[in-house]
């Protein structure tokens, strides 16, 4: 299990979670476990997370709909499914695309959903939408400043590490990017930073790392490699991931 999501109605069924998709059991033993979404997650390799949507209470009728979060592990695309806690049928797909969001809040008196929408260049403007969320409306423009400057865009890069692990890492460009030019390249490395493809990343001063976006506007390519650290050899680990990951950015020219 990775974590609990909290009761059905009646606490006869709790629900927790495994890498990709949300269970409900017995705590008396009784029945069986089951697969709330149908292992539809690890099928596709998309982690699905229910979306709490009334803080007050833990407990939701099994028969009510189920609102899922969902993020896929290898392209790191995001997006919401509808579920429900009692029934056969796969999670239907609601919204899922290029970007990343925050935790929808549902107003008090009307069936609308906030959230925030972001990417590399676009800010986390405030969004509402109806429960289908396939009426998206951006309500805010908290950033216009933003066109005054140049930017970065992002791409995933993957390769494998000196030990044949798969590995994955984000590279920022410029938004005027030549592949027919020479850029200086810099390498930033710490545990993992894959999953963060499609987040927002402000040119702010930091103590610890670097903002690509601010070195991207400026003529840098900002390299993050994903490291897979193994017990014990932290250095040897970063110098495995690290090194074949630049050298496989080297051999793309």
């Amino acid at each position: 299990a990775a974590g609990r999501a909290g009761g059905a109605e009646g606490g006869r069924r709790r629900r927790a979670y495994d890498r990709h998709d949300v269970w409900a059991g017995d705590p008396r033993g009784i029945a069986p476990p089951c697969c709330v979404t149908e292992e539809a997650g690890r099928r596709a390799g998309i982690r699905l997370r229910v979306v709490g949507l009334l803080p007050d209470s833990a407990a939701i009728a099994e028969d009510a709909p189920l609102l899922l979060s969902a993020f896929d592990e290898h392209s790191k695309q995001a997006g919401f499914y509808r579920d429900r806690v009692r029934g056969t049928r796969a999670p239907e797909r609601l919204v899922f695309m290029e970007r990343r969001f925050s935790t929808p809040h549902r107003a008090e008196q009307a069936d609308v959903l906030l959230f925030t929408r972001e990417s590399v260049a676009e800010f986390p403007d405030l969004w509402v939408s109806g429960p289908s969320l396939r009426d998206l409306r951006k309500l805010s423009d908290a950033n216009p400043q933003q066109a005054e400057y140049r930017w970065a865009t992002v791409e995933l890069v993957e390769w494998r590490g000196a030990d044949g692990t798969p590995l994955q890492g984000l590279l920022y460009k410029p938004d005027d990017f030549d592949p027919g030019k020479r850029y200086p390249l810099l390498v930033n490395f710490y545990e993992r930073s894959s999953d963060g493809l499609y987040a927002y990343r402000a040119p702010l001063p930091h103590r610890s790392t670097i903002q690509p976006s601010f070195y991207a506007s400026r003529g840098y390519l900002v390299f993050l490699p994903d490291v897979r650290y193994r017990i014990g050899v932290p250095g040897q680990s970063a110098v495995d991931a690290v090194v074949p990951g630049v050298l496989e950015l080297v051999h793309r020219g």
